[in-house]
């Protein structure tokens, strides 16, 4: 299936289209383009995490949509970092937004049926999308920097109608230190046999890809600041968690993941994960998107991940996962015929494609 790392990076940023909106920029601030000397998603190129925090600095003291907060540290003491993302008047009355959310999710006691309806009335979606946790993973790290920059400076009414009713937290890494580990990996190496090969050592120093089976004992710095970001300072109603998998098979998973349920979980929560994962299929194949599946793969039963746990808190917590580029370097591959089996070694074979990040 045609497609690369840039394709990876297109397709995420595809996923998020119909939460966050698509436009075209009317530039005040630097690119990611301008800012990093090329395109997120080219071949082979890599936007290193120190250079991110940079960039998501300067947008945010360029743009009255945007504040950064460093939320602390990491394990081995890079900045752990959220955007918070709307108009620039919610941003003033940030506080009150926070009290009302909080409300809404009990904290001082349940709302009453009053309560609860002036919240939905003068309140905003908050939302939260995490990128990145498996450091090779590397794509939605990249996307974001070109997220951030079109919600920062687009000046449509699509955008402008999103941001006066979303608060959109963006955590562009939950894994800092892997995100410096591979792209330096891969810089090394690029060029010569090794380039697409594995770091050989964790990418999170002490639980590696386990990092995202911490969710239920916070015993790393990066799960605890998440924590904290998600159920004591903010409590986001949607959570995106964004993923790659596998580069062979599907572009792209969306929700709902396979049954059984889990009965400890509220129904309605099972039932939004669908209606807004199949939005999101909705919308990448009206732009002309192939490759989504659901209901496959990924399970509806276990929520010791990321934004699976948060349905232990009555939030919609959504998995994506985009096929894999080889890091930054694309992957030439074959398309299946379906009922044709694979052609023997010397004959001719169905039309090949490159996978990439980026879709074109």
């Amino acid at each position: 299936m045609g497609g690369s790392y840039r394709n990876r990076v297109g397709t995420v940023i595809a996923a998020v289209a119909l939460l966050l909106g698509t436009a075209t920029a009317q530039s005040g601030i630097q690119t990611p383009e301008q800012f990093f000397g090329f395109r997120m998603g080219t071949d082979n190129k890599l936007a290193r995490w120190d250079k991110i925090v940079d960039y998501m600095k300067l947008a945010a003291a360029n743009s009255d949509r945007v504040r950064f907060r460093e939320l602390g540290k990491t394990s081995d003491n890079n900045p752990f970092i959220a955007l918070e993302i709307s108009s620039p008047d919610t941003l003033k009355n940030l506080d009150r937004y926070k009290q009302l959310e909080k409300k809404l999710y009990f904290q001082g006691g349940a709302p009453s049926d009053t309560e609860r309806d002036e919240i939905f009335r003068q309140g905003k979606l908050v939302l939260l999308i995490t990128c990145a946790i498996h450091a090779t993973e590397i794509g939605a790290s990249q996307m974001s920097l070109e997220l951030v920059h079109h919600l920062a400076t687009d000046d449509s009414p699509q955008v402008k109608k999103i941001l006066d009713n979303v608060i959109f937290i963006l955590v562009p890494s939950l894994n800092p230190d892997g995100q410096i580990m591979v792209t330096d990996w891969f810089n090394k190496n690029l060029g010569t046999p090794f380039e697409a090969s594995g770091i050989p050592y964790l990418y999170h120093p002490y639980v590696g890809h386990d990092n995202n089976r911490d969710m239920y004992m916070f015993t790393q710095k990066e799960s605890q600041h998440t924590a904290n970001l998600l159920w004591h300072d903010w409590f986001p109603s949607v959570w995106l968690d964004e993923h790659q998998m596998g580069s062979n098979a599907a572009r792209i998973f969306v929700m709902p993941a396979t049954d059984p349920i889990n009965a400890n979980v509220h129904p309605l929560i099972y039932r939004w994960n669908g209606i807004l994962g199949q939005s999101q299929a909705a919308a990448l194949e009206a732009a002309g998107k192939e490759g989504i599946i659901y209901n496959s793969t990924y399970t509806n039963f276990w929520e010791g991940a990321m934004a699976w746990s948060g349905w232990w808190h009555n939030q919609i917590g959504l998995l994506t996962e985009v096929a894999s580029a080889r890091v930054a370097a694309p992957i030439d591959q074959v398309r299946a015929v379906p009922g044709r089996p694979a052609p023997a070694p010397g004959r001719p074979r169905p039309p090949a494609g490159r996978s990439r990040s980026r879709a074109p």
